[in-house]
């Protein structure tokens, strides 16, 4: 493994070529030859950013003058040694493969294209991230009623988020506030209303809350009246 110095040449193209010598300073000839072009120097990504989001962790950079393209790498504390995670040819870059509250260390390279391979800058800034799940479910979907004199059996679509914990039930009249109807989570898309008065309008909506605590926005209401 040795480092040569070679001249600011972009475009100029070396070939190299290995011996190898005995005590008595004899060789079995010169290796292959590998043909190497000399690229512009690519200046370092600067000011790397990692954000969480709720389905990936975003890496964003200025853009590098002269770049064909950038190389991303990461590292956890479970693995130390930095993984590559492919290139892209323009920032930002979303990484899906997460865990929530597990740290993650990631820095990236600018690199240009020669006829011969590719020239990499040197590393960027490092940037690290705790990632933290602050992100709601989607609004529960699907509100449906049956009603009777006497009840109102609500359902609506189970929500396609893996964490999510449970619902939440509301209700409010035509000109009052809405209240909540149930004082413990509904693990299941279902709610029987028993405490309605005939002749009244209700209107109901639903809420999915997630593992930590997140609950989102209201799904589509839905009105009904009791006869």
């Amino acid at each position: 493994d040795r480092r040569l110095a070679l001249p600011l040449a972009p475009g100029k193209r070396f070939a190299l070529g290995i011996k190898n010598y005995n005590h008595r300073g004899r060789d079995a000839g010169l290796s292959n030859l590998v043909v190497v072009e000399i690229a512009q120097p690519v200046p370092a990504p600067a000011a790397l950013t990692a954000t969480a989001q709720a389905k990936a962790i975003r890496l964003d950079w200025p853009r590098v003058p002269g770049a064909w393209g950038y190389l991303i790498f990461k590292k956890t504390a479970a693995a130390p040694q930095f993984e590559s995670l492919g290139r892209i040819q323009f920032p930002p870059f979303d990484d899906p493969t997460f865990t929530w509250e597990t740290p993650y260390t990631y820095f990236v390279r600018a690199y240009a294209e020669v006829s011969t391979g590719i020239a990499e800058s040197a590393d960027s800034p490092q940037a690290t991230l705790v990632p933290k799940d602050i992100f709601p479910p989607s609004p529960p979907a699907g509100l449906r009623a049956v009603v009777s004199e006497t009840s109102v059996e609500l359902s609506w679509d189970l929500s396609p988020e893996p964490d999510t914990a449970g619902y939440r039930v509301y209700r409010r009249e035509s000109s009052g506030k809405n209240e909540r109807l149930n004082a413990a989570l509904l693990t299941a898309p279902v709610y029987s209303d028993k405490q309605v008065r005939r002749q009244q309008q209700y209107i109901y909506t639903v809420t999915a809350v997630d593992q930590n605590g997140n609950e989102s926005a209201p799904g589509t209401p839905f009105t009904v009246t009791i006869p």
